[in-house]
């Protein structure tokens, strides 16, 4: 399980309970479309996941020069639910869930 990033939301960190196990969602909480989310990093307009280190212009600050780059091509947060999602054509949901029974014993 993990959690975005609190400094940087385009990554993300394991998530550790400070106290106790972590608790596992139930079948019929996982059957939900809004419990599921994206982990692997977004593609961005340069058909990357990061931008590429590129050295800035002579007069321009690096920083600003940084920042132009993202803010031109930015990434999306980690962990977005795929609820968020554009929807296809026809106005369908981009997911469907599917539950297959419940796995629990007795």
């Amino acid at each position: 399980m993990f959690k975005v990033n609190e400094e940087n939301p385009t990554e993300i960190e394991e998530n550790v309970p400070e106290e106790g196990p972590l608790v596992l969602p139930s079948t019929s909480e996982m059957a939900k479309a809004a419990n599921w989310v994206h982990h692997m990093k977004s593609i961005l307009k340069c058909n990357r996941t990061t931008l590429l280190e590129v050295e800035a212009p002579e007069g321009v600050e690096p920083e600003e020069f940084a920042k132009k780059r993202q803010l031109e091509d930015p990434s999306e947060r980690r962990l977005k639910p795929i609820t968020d999602d554009s929807k296809v054509k026809g106005g369908a949901p981009a997911w469907t869930i599917r539950s297959m029974g419940d796995m629990t014993l007795y």
